[in-house]
């Protein structure tokens, strides 16, 4: 290297540049040239408050700040506050103020050279700014360059005329906050200045306008890269959430050693699962970081009409219901209006005296061992409760998990008695924000609900048959609502963001209830698991779709489909899908036995058995316990919604071969054997179970004793030969 080109290189070094040096991170600031309210002589400004505590958050975490206005030099501030630290340390830095007087023309700036453009609120932002087409191109460009838009308060007018290259509205279908028409004083000479209201300009175009009623809350939206605030309560935070997205979107969901993209492996993993179990149609989300990662629909919801699921396909969510009841009273519980110990003897009088001790805790966890409410077509609500009030409780309070309907039943009895509201409108109003879209309370399938998915589970013949499907209506709060996808992925951003629940409560809610019994696998209304060690939590409904949260890793699947001809379990569905998505999460168990059983259901036993054997032999599935597999198969046959008897004892019987010492295997196939009315096979296999039990298994000696004492008592009285 010649020496005068090794001095310039070393000096570039000495002065801090490298060749290889990365761009900086920089973020736009739109602010508003405009000094008073429309032709009038009322003073107007850009609010103070949210440029300078956005500035000094991004400022902190390494981030460079530019000015733009439509005709860039200075620009008006207001709403100054001295009190602030902040604002007062702004207010008096000469270098900073300097940006403010010199902020930047359009045509000067780089869209390029940016991750993500702020509008700023104050009355100013209404006018010059919504129209300025060379500020809507340098967003468009950001936005589409993955970068992230954002406003707040009177800022989002910023926003209402910003297009994508593909000529819709950037906020179309997406949920948008910003200053809201309540909260204006629409008799002032200021507010008749305005040139059009930032609600209505939204929701005219697209978009789902929400705000907070109660106002200077913190109150913000995160829908996708689009990050909006409702006042200046919310600058902060929206700053925040902004650095969040820009900070984590560099993750790579791609699988870079197998060359294949995350799209195309989620895709055909659900194409072979909807082949193989013969599940019609689906929707199924997947989220990082409060963001979709995968958003896509398949198959039917309707057969007969050959009518595709799409973005407007209504799914029933059966039990997933239950969480949002969940969420529902735990935001009562937040607000102070109830207590999870509480007695609801406290709110409902109509109650048998031992009913009214029982705690609303009891209630969520699913241990107040109430008996069960009845559900037919034919049953009054009267009769119904009738028969409720007057079984047997099957537990003590607080002791074991006893699911059942009567707890629902009861907590939408309280949230109504509470809210003064009926449930449905409650829980929309609360956690939809009182939009109606894509959302319907309904529980019986004669109800008409548009776009509503039929479902199909098997018959006898194990052919596809619409489900009759009932809930009454004072039960909704037990399986009742129907959603679309993107209903529901708006619901769970809205959850993660903090929007319904503060993080206190959102702990409380999920950590697990504190049973007489020992047992943890269960909260206030959310199921805990394990998968790999790693905590995650959710419900299923119906068999058919599941929602699971995996906190430390921040993801969030949901998987709605209208049911299937053979069970695919659809939790082991939810765990493949997201060792697809994260390799710690890849389940051995779950990925080995949904291979036994995609085999197990062609009824070609002796390819199930070379599958075993090649599992076993092999090393990825060398720690695996298939006798416990082979043996949870049995019985989810056995316990189908149409019992698959035949099939269950080939894979019992199958299991006894593979494993001829294990008292476990005889025991369960000598079940199926006496569940299919061949009692002499089932005395057989439970007489062999006892040969190879331990002496130590008291209680299971002495029950199947008992079994071979009745079976044999059949034999006699029939008289069945051995």
């Amino acid at each position: 290297m010649p020496k005068s080109i090794l001095a310039i290189v070393l000096l570039l070094f000495l002065f801090g540049f490298s060749p290889k040096q990365e761009k900086q991170k920089k973020i736009l600031f739109v602010v508003s040239n405009q000094h008073t309210y429309g032709n009038t002589s009322l003073n107007t400004s850009n609010h103070f408050s949210e440029i300078v505590l956005p500035y000094n958050i991004f400022k902190k975490s390494g981030y460079k700040i530019d000015f733009v206005s439509p005709k860039g030099g200075t620009i008006p501030i207001g709403y100054i506050k001295t009190s602030d630290s902040i604002q007062k340390k702004y207010l008096y830095d000469t270098d900073f103020m300097k940006l403010l007087k010199h902020t930047l023309h359009p045509k000067n700036i780089n869209a390029s050279d940016y991750k993500a453009v702020y509008y700023v609120g104050g009355g100013a932002a209404m006018f010059g700014v919504p129209e300025n087409k060379e500020i809507q191109h340098i967003s468009r460009i950001i936005y589409e360059n993955k970068g992230v838009v954002s406003a707040v308060c009177h800022g989002t007018a910023g926003i209402v005329n910003l297009k994508l290259s593909n000529g819709k509205f950037l906020y179309e279908e997406k949920q948008v906050n910003g200053f809201p028409d309540a909260f204006e004083n629409k008799t002032a000479a200021y507010y008749k200045t305005f040139p059009f209201s930032i609600e209505e300009a939204i929701k005219r175009n697209g978009g789902e306008f929400i705000y907070s009623k109660k106002g200077w809350d913190n109150h913000y939206v995160v829908d996708g890269r689009l990050v909006t605030g409702q006042d200046p309560s919310a600058s902060i935070t929206v700053a925040e959430k902004i650095i969040e997205i820009l900070e984590k979107q560099n993750i790579q969901f791609t699988d870079t050693i197998a060359g294949v993209d995350l799209k195309s492996k989620i895709d055909d993993y659900i194409n072979k699962i909807m082949r193989e179990f013969d599940i019609k149609g689906a929707a199924v989300a997947i989220l990082k970081n409060n963001q979709v990662i995968h958003k896509e629909y398949y198959g039917k919801a309707n057969i007969d009409y050959d009518i595709p699921v799409n973005s407007a396909s209504f799914f029933k969510t059966h039990s997933l219901t239950k969480l949002f009841v969940s969420v529902a009273v735990f935001q009562l519980i937040q607000d102070k209006k109830i207590y999870l110990d509480d007695a609801i003897g406290k709110f409902l009088t109509d109650l048998p005296l031992n009913w009214k001790s029982v705690k609303i805790k009891h209630l969520l966890s699913h241990s107040s061992g109430l008996p069960t409410m009845p559900v037919s077509r034919n049953l009054t609500k009267l009769k119904a409760k009738d028969i409720v009030f007057n079984a047997d409780t099957q537990t003590l309070p607080g002791n074991e998990y006893y699911y059942n309907r009567t707890n629902l039943w009861l907590l939408k009895q309280i949230i109504e008695k509470v809210s003064n509201q009926k449930f449905q409108d409650f829980i929309i109003e609360n956690q939809f924000n009182g939009n109606h879209i894509g959302i319907s309370f309904s529980g019986d399938i004669l109800d008409i609900v548009p776009n509503r998915v039929t479902e199909y589970y098997p018959n006898k013949n194990y052919e596809p048959k619409i489900f009759d499907f009932y809930l009454p209506n004072y039960l909704l709060s037990a399986g009742g609502l129907n959603i679309t996808l993107d209903a529901y992925i708006k619901w769970e951003q809205q959850f993660e963001a903090g929007n319904f629940l503060n993080q206190k409560h959102k702990t409380i809610m999920t950590s697990p209830f504190p049973y007489g019994n020992g047992s943890s696998f269960f909260s206030y209304g959310w199921r805990i698991e394990q998968l790999n060690t790693i905590k995650t939590i959710g419900f299923s409904g119906g068999g058919i779709s599941v929602f699971k949260k995996v906190p430390s890793k921040n993801m969030s699947i949901i998987f709605l489909s209208n049911g299937y001809k053979y069970d695919p379990y659809i939790e082991r569905v939810n765990n493949n899908l997201l060792g697809i998505v994260d390799k710690s999460l890849r389940n051995k168990e779950s990925l080995a036995s949904e291979k036994l059983e995609i085999i197990i259901n062609k009824k070609d036993y002796n390819n199930v058995q070379i599958l075993l054997n090649q599992l076993k032999d092999g090393k990825e599935y060398s720690e695996v316990n298939f006798e416990t597999i082979l043996n949870d198969i049995g019985y989810s046959f056995l316990n189908a919604i149409q019992p698959r008897l035949i099939e269950a004892i080939e894979v019992f019987k199958l299991n006894t071969l593979n494993y001829p010492k294990s008292w476990n295997s005889f025991d369960s196939l000598a079940e199926a054997y006496k569940l299919s009315g061949d009692i002499k096979n089932a005395v057989t296999n439970y007489e062999k179970a006892i040969a190879l039990i331990s002496k130590d298994n008291a209680a299971h000696i002495k029950r199947i004793r008992n079994q071979i004492k009745k079976l044999k008592k059949i034999i006699k009285k029939t008289n069945l030969k051995i």
